[in-house]
């Protein structure tokens, strides 16, 4: 019974939040199952509301909370109604279903030992599995990134059905990947980038299987496959990075042709992490002079891709300000963009009155640091760092070199916590 962990762990966006789930009374959920059928209910109603909102052109470009932010309270109602269920008082479903309901409030720790309980009572090896993969998800939201890598190598035996969890799966040793690359823990990332890549090429083949398993073999995969070959190349194993490009290639024809997309822009992202940043072109500049990452100082550099037509890249620039003005002489923020032909008003703009926009919406943001424009069609800067979306972010540390790319909106507990990190080496 797969009750949350994919819909949970989507990337979702503001949308209204459920007052009757608000007011139910614990009464109504006599059981671990009750309250955790309800949740994915009210999780599904929400998915079908973003995608609606999101295929609105009116109300698609206007959501402007996170979906992160938006659902504290959905959370806080998780991690209380939990707290009626001892976990002594159950076993099977519905101890599992405790365990998918902490997980759900963020109480990690309490999950982990109810996962570890239902592995104790010895029920079908699905269910082990399934278990295993909560608690090493759990590891990772806590930080615990060794003990979560553990947790993630046994499941490599675990039994879990055809098609079982083979996205969580895959997005775990993806997220771990990066972590780890961050961290220049190079070796590390390159197993959990190898461990992922196996379990969506040799589990998730065939146009049968379900969307979220193509999506992980398609999207995942080759987000991993480009980590592991810049890896593979940066030590030195050419040979092994040219027999993983093949066995990439390998039934492309069976793949979404996105996913092309997504290893060119993440094998350009992934050479350049570990190295300094590439130029930066540009037909003008706004906020200052030209960047120049040679020049940059001691301090820590965020690089973002953005449009001022782009919602969630706008809410990005925003928070890029808040952290700019935060840290001072310790951070540099640089912005990128380029002419689109368009603006956060209108369509089928000149050049000159794009331009004229752009540096009104800069003075209206209060953006006040460098911002650079490229011209009309120049993907150049695209092509260089890999953007194959907005918004995208880039962190240069203190010695001058590309440390993480991230794309698609950060929460700004996050994006602070990385850079407080950064900020601290030495």
């Amino acid at each position: 019974m797969r009750l949350l962990t994919y819909i949970l762990c989507c990337a979702l966006c503001a949308v209204a939040f459920p007052v009757h789930l608000v007011e139910a009374g614990p009464a109504q959920y006599r059981r671990p199952t009750d309250l955790a059928r309800h949740l994915e209910k009210e999780q599904e109603r929400l998915q079908r509301e973003f995608d609606a909102e999101a295929s609105d052109p009116v109300r698609g470009g206007d959501r402007s909370e996170l979906w992160e932010e938006r659902r504290r309270p959905l959370v806080a109602i998780a991690a209380e109604r939990a707290a009626a269920f001892r976990a002594e008082d159950w076993k099977g479903d519905e101890l599992y279903a405790l365990g998918v309901i902490l997980y759900f409030g963020e109480l990690y720790d309490r999950a982990i030992s109810v996962f570890r309980s239902v592995i104790d009572q010895n029920p079908a090896p699905e269910r082990i599995g399934a278990a295993r993969l909560q608690i090493a998800q759990a590891l990772y939201e806590l930080g615990r990134y060794d003990d979560s890598a553990k947790e993630a190598e046994v499941l490599k035996s675990a039994r879990l059905g055809r098609y079982g969890l083979i996205a969580e799966r895959a997005a775990l040793h993806r997220a771990l990947a990066f972590e780890y690359r961050e961290q220049r823990r190079y070796e590390a990332a390159l197993q959990q980038a190898m461990a992922g890549l196996n379990v969506v090429l040799g589990s998730a083949s065939g146009r049968m299987a379900p969307p979220a398993v193509r999506e992980a073999r398609d999207i995942d995969g080759a987000r991993l496959a480009a980590l592991a070959i810049a890896l593979l190349e940066a030590a030195g194993r050419k040979q092994e990075a040219e027999n993983l490009g093949r066995r990439w290639r390998l039934n492309r024809a069976e793949r979404d042709p996105q996913s092309e997309v997504v290893f060119d822009t993440e094998m350009a992202a992934s050479r350049m992490t570990g190295a300094p940043p590439p130029g930066i072109a540009a037909r003008r500049w706004f906020g200052g002079e030209a960047f120049d990452a040679s020049k940059a100082g001691a301090g820590v550099v965020l690089i973002g891709f953005w449009a001022m037509w782009n919602s969630d890249s706008v809410r990005d620039l925003e928070l890029w300000r808040t952290l700019g003005d935060k840290y001072g002489d310790r951070l540099q923020v640089v912005g990128v963009t380029r002419l689109f032909g368009r603006s956060d008003r209108e369509e089928g703009m000149s050049s000159a009155a794009e331009l004229e926009r752009l540096e009104a919406f800069l003075r209206e943001k209060r953006i006040a640091f460098p911002v650079a424009v490229a011209a009309l069609d120049d993907i150049s800067n695209d092509e260089r760092f890999g953007v194959a979306a907005l918004p995208m972010l880039i962190l240069v540390d203190r010695s001058g070199n590309v440390r993480a790319v991230y794309r698609g909106r950060q929460s700004a507990r996050d994006l602070e916590r990385r850079l407080e990190r950064l900020l601290a080496e030495g």
